[in-house]
């Protein structure tokens, strides 16, 4: 018998919340995808394409093998949209997970932790 060629992705991460990593920078974690074949994940972000319309593109390059997102430091206030998914050893991948809009405030120079809301 021939093997059969796995084209069936994961199912999509859920939960895409925002927490904070150990030293207190604000991160985007989600609950991991239930395939047992999940390789890693890719964060994306809503990004307005030059010359009109927009869509969502990699926020890293970096396929992560966790289940969180580091946010970047900023000097200016952003609003973004992200969002994440998943890929299989067989490069399968899955639907995206529900979005989560970031408010990312400019920096107050107060030498506090930015803060960060999410919508």
């Amino acid at each position: 018998p021939s093997p059969q060629l796995d084209t069936t992705p994961p199912p999509a991460p859920q939960n895409l919340t925002l927490s904070n990593d150990a030293s207190g920078h604000p991160v985007l974690v989600w609950t991991e995808s239930a395939a047992p074949d999940v390789f890693g994940y890719q964060m994306y972000v809503y990004s307005a394409v030059p010359g009109g319309g927009s869509d969502y593109v990699p926020a890293d390059d970096v396929i992560s093998v966790g289940n969180s997102f580091r946010l970047p430091s900023l000097t200016v206030s952003v609003d973004a949209s992200y969002r994440v998914r998943a890929v299989d050893v067989a490069g399968n991948w899955s639907a995206f997970s529900a979005t989560a809009d970031i408010v990312i405030p400019a920096p107050s120079g107060s030498g506090g932790k930015d803060p960060y809301v999410i919508e």
